[in-house]
């Protein structure tokens, strides 16, 4: 009997129930079916009962065509489920890797929603495997076979879950599958089973390294030079890779040699930073381990920078000499701090055309920790070139006391100089925390501990959000100018910053904060509002209790969406109950309400 023509048939029957049972009339694809079982039915009465009611379903009127497609369907699915076939001509044996887990922990009903995650398209299948990764379902051997193959998956979130967590929580047990699916012409899911295979074997998979490397596609070569790195014994190979014609290969090669820390490794590095391949260089350099190389990097930086004195400032001298100084990223030698000083003090480093390089070097100077380089990095905010100052300011913000910073920089928002005035102001923009941080967190969101009189200079500068940021004290001339905003309800300041202000306020102590926010929060521009951000969830929590009824009831006959309603009734339940009085425990009230809210 021929199950191959039924399972076509199958097919077919199938195609028409999705398309529409009216399209069975007349259709080719069953009459090419319909002729070969009647002739099979010659011999065989079940093949002769399928070819009539094939013709049945041809022939029949439209009305009753869906009765008689069903009942095909019927019968070529009751004949295939009665023929086929579970047994196997091969041996059984133990599954690999099975040994070490246990099949009867967890339903088939569990790991089914799993396995579909893994095997086939669609979204939200990654949370399902994270989920499913956190509740310990992977213990199953039944998912390794579906995991190692998800390797391949394009969505390139559920191949590095399965690498970096899935499998290797198998161990030693998955590596007969990772072997057997390991293709050397493969793709990424092929490179992800190498570097897994190394994790379980180390140096014992050498000899399938090397295959990987000499035979594998770039991809899997790729993997092979990555692993390689760890074994010096193999130092020659990737100096050879590392001149490879793919660009690729290279940068991975260099990578690799920068492991190793050597000194041939180093030469090799540095050669690279004075050819095409600086960028890969760079990034080599600043993951090698081997101190030879800082030393060989300042010897070329000296020199590139002596081509440049000489004249030769063109892209590629200039190029060069930044790479080199890329280079020494994360280096705190007293060498480097010598090489810095001696580019930022000579005039022809600090001219036209050079600000690219010069910012490089700057920024290697303030990352610099020793109290040198620091006082050197303060005392260039004498250059009149705003990126000197910039970098000064942040060297003192690292360096000096609140009260230092201020007396050596303060005296730039009171010049005439915009350019300094502007830098001084985006710094302090970037280091002030947001009032809402310093509500909920004692220190803020920044390291800097700022003084005090930055904010009456930020008042005469009329910089409204610096402003709301460092209010500390509750006297006049701040309370004067954060009311001054709430107030002026016409203004751009009032538009933006209002929130903020009125956090200030509150943050500062001033009494009549509470007031002054419900003469703003009127029923007319509540209604207004379709969600509540942080600030305002926050604003609104730092309520006294004794406002909580009148946050119930004001939004009572407005035209808010539920929600929105119920977030007002969330906040007034939390601030009816509030600590008034300990410091630490309303900050901790605080913190709890915005989690709350979230």
């Amino acid at each position: 009997m021929s199950i191959e023509l039924l399972k076509n048939l199958d097919q077919e029957v199938h195609r028409l129930l999705i398309a529409g049972s009216k399209l069975a009339a007349g259709d080719l694809r069953l009459g090419k079916l319909q002729a070969q079982l009647r002739k099979l039915g010659e011999a065989s009465p079940v093949f002769a009962r399928v070819a009539q009611a094939v013709e049945m379903t041809m022939e029949v009127k439209q009305d009753s065509s869906a009765e008689k497609l069903l009942e095909l369907a019927a019968l070529v699915q009751s004949i295939l489920y009665t023929q086929g076939q579970t047994e196997t001509r091969e041996e059984l044996t133990t599954l690999a890797g099975s040994a070490h887990f246990h099949t009867t922990q967890t339903a088939f009903r569990r790991l089914n929603p799993v396995m579909n995650a893994l095997l086939h398209k669609g979204q939200g299948r990654a949370e399902i495997i994270r989920e499913a990764y956190e509740e310990g379902v992977f213990r199953d051997y039944r998912l390794l076979l579906p995991a190692i193959t998800a390797l391949d998956d394009a969505y390139a979130e559920i191949p590095e879950l399965i690498e970096s967590k899935v499998i290797p929580g198998f161990g030693a047990d998955a590596l007969p599958i990772l072997k057997r699916q390991l293709r050397m012409d493969g793709g990424k899911g092929d490179a992800r089973r190498l570097r897994l295979i190394h994790r379980i074997l180390e140096e014992k998979g050498m000899e399938l390294y090397m295959q990987a490397a000499n035979e594998g596609s770039l991809e899997v070569k790729i993997a092979a030079i990555e692993l390689l790195g760890h074994y010096a014994e193999h130092e020659g190979f990737l100096l050879e890779q590392s001149k490879e014609r793919r660009k690729d290969v290279r940068r991975t090669a260099l990578i690799a040699l920068a492991k190793l820390g050597t000194a041939r490794s180093s030469d090799r590095i540095l050669e690279a930073l004075a050819s095409k391949d600086r960028e890969f260089a760079v990034e080599s350099a600043v993951l090698s381990t081997d101190e030879q190389l800082v030393h060989g990097l300042i010897e070329w930086a000296g020199s590139v920078f002596t081509k440049l004195k000489q004249g030769q400032m063109d892209e590629e001298t200039l190029d060069q000499l930044n790479c080199s100084l890329k280079a020494l990223e994360g280096r705190q030698g007293l060498d480097v701090f010598e090489l810095l000083k001696a580019l930022l003090t000579d005039p022809a480093f600090i001219v036209r055309g050079t600000e690219r390089v010069q910012e490089t070097a700057l920024q290697l100077l303030i990352d610099l920790e020793a109290p040198d380089a620091r006082a050197f990095a303060v005392s260039l905010k004498h250059q009149p070139h705003s990126s000197f100052l910039r970098y000064s300011f942040i060297a003192a913000l690292r360096s000096l006391s609140p009260q230092e910073v201020y007396e050596q920089y303060g005296g730039y928002l009171k010049g005439s100089n915009k350019t300094a005035v502007k830098t001084i102001t985006n710094i302090l923009d970037r280091v002030a925390p947001r009032i809402a941080r310093k509500l909920v967190n004692s220190d803020g969101d920044s390291s800097f501990e700022l003084d005090g009189r930055w904010a009456y200079d930020c008042m005469e500068l009329d910089e409204a959000e610096l402003v709301c940021r460092l209010a500390h004290t509750n006297d006049k001339q701040t309370v004067s100018y954060l009311t001054a905003i709430c107030k002026d309800e016409s203004s751009k300041a009032f538009r933006r910053y209002y929130n903020e202000a009125l956090l200030a306020l509150f943050y500062i102590g001033y009494k009549e904060a509470p007031e002054l926010l419900k003469s703003i929060y009127t029923p007319e521009r509540v209604d207004n509002m379709y969600y509540l951000n942080y600030e305002q969830v926050l604003l609104l929590g730092m309520l006294p209790p004794s406002y909580a009824d009148w946050l119930a009831a004001f939004t009572q006959d407005l035209g808010l969406s539920d929600s929105m309603r119920n977030r007002f009734a969330e906040i007034a339940d939390a601030v009816r109950t509030k600590p008034t009085e300990d410091k630490d425990d309303q900050r901790g009230w605080i913190q709890w309400l915005m989690d709350k809210m979230r």
